[in-house]
């Protein structure tokens, strides 16, 4: 069996050098380590890793949260957070992120070999359910804004990321039930290009936000589905 491949953002390099020595030890293989986010990202680059592992705190002008996002845009990778700052404000980003781990550090070598093999069941199991809908909307996660899709009978088939991330959607729960039943609005203007509405999002925060829907067509023309675009106001 081909070993799985992580990377290794850090840019302590002892703490580095013993992690990647764990992980060797456990049968994975590191690809690298990067104690910037231009270096992870050249790293990436070369070879798409199976999973990340994301010091916060990194050399240069971006840290490890805004590089996750910046991943995010074009790469499907899990990723667990490292870090030593456990303030709620670098919590609350790093939630915001979307990331399939948080480890404070210091690390053991078991808690780290446990996070690993949760984060990768679940990102397959992620993609693996979106397979068995028939829905694969990749570049969607890339959209900073709420996308929800739903097929030729108005029922939900995908939601992107963001709206996951930052209205609590998830489409395991949802997925088959009517659009504009989950997407409850009140709508307060209406215009040609959007409307806007308040909503309450299955994470209890009520929002103003503008959308707008838009009949997804195949090449006869005939429609396959709804797509609805919002964008939180306030």
């Amino acid at each position: 069996m081909m070993k799985r491949r992580i990377l290794l953002v850090e840019d302590e390099i002892i703490i580095a050098s013993s992690i990647q020595k764990w992980l060797e030890d456990i049968n994975y293989t590191v690809t690298g380590i990067a104690p910037s986010a231009e270096k992870a990202m050249m790293l990436i680059e070369q070879q798409i890793p199976d999973l990340i592992l994301m010091d916060i705190m990194l050399q240069g002008d971006m840290d490890g949260i805004d590089l996750a996002d910046k991943i995010h845009e074009k790469y499907s990778v899990p990723i667990i957070f490292l870090t030593a700052y456990s303030d709620e404000n670098t919590l609350e980003r790093a939630r915001i992120s979307g990331p399939y781990g948080y480890l404070l550090k210091p690390v053991n070598q078991k808690d780290l070999s446990i996070a690993i093999e949760n984060a990768l069941y679940k990102h397959q199991e992620d993609n693996l359910y979106q397979k068995k809908a028939g829905f694969e909307y990749p570049m969607l996660d890339a959209v900073n804004a709420g996308i929800i899709i739903s097929d030729e009978d108005g029922n939900i088939a995908h939601i992107n990321r963001w709206a996951a991330v930052h209205c609590g959607y998830d489409l395991k729960k949802v997925s088959g039930k009517p659009l504009l039943e989950v997407f409850v609005r009140r709508d307060i203007h209406e215009e040609a290009e959007y409307s806007t509405a308040k909503i309450e999002f299955p994470n209890k925060q009520s929002s103003l936000v503008k959308y707008y829907l838009s009949p997804i067509l195949d090449k006869d023309e005939k429609t396959t589905g709804i797509l609805l675009y919002f964008e939180k106001i306030s």
